[in-house]
């Protein structure tokens, strides 16, 4: 809805936020409950929010790597910040439309493996 009403940049980070938690519910999908506690550790700072971090933490704890269908999806959103929240700044609709669909792609693949 906010990206039907013209607010693209907050249309952009709320998908985005939700590929970063779909990302972690992925992690603790595979993670043995005995190490839930220290997994959801990871969790907190910077590198949290990073998505190649997240995709990497995923590939240790042994996630497939994603389909190779998935890969571009995943190269949109890096431009993902939690920065955004902060901007007054509005993305252009191109870009919005580019982004939410990379991270509906992301979501569906995600759907899958949980």
């Amino acid at each position: 809805m906010l990206f039907k009403f013209g607010y693209n940049t907050a249309a952009v980070y709320l998908a985005g936020y939700g590929v970063e938690c779909m990302l972690k519910a992925l992690i603790l999908a595979i993670t043995p409950p005995a190490r839930e506690k220290e997994v959801s550790a990871l969790f907190r700072g910077a590198k949290a929010h990073d998505y190649n971090q997240l995709r990497t933490w995923y590939r240790e704890r042994g996630g497939p790597s994603p389909a190779a269908s998935i890969n571009p999806s995943l190269t949109i959103v890096e431009l993902w910040s939690t920065a955004l929240r902060y901007s007054t700044e509005s993305l252009k609709e191109e870009e919005a439309k580019e982004f939410l669909d990379a991270a509906d792609e992301i979501m569906a693949w995600a759907n899958g493996r949980l």
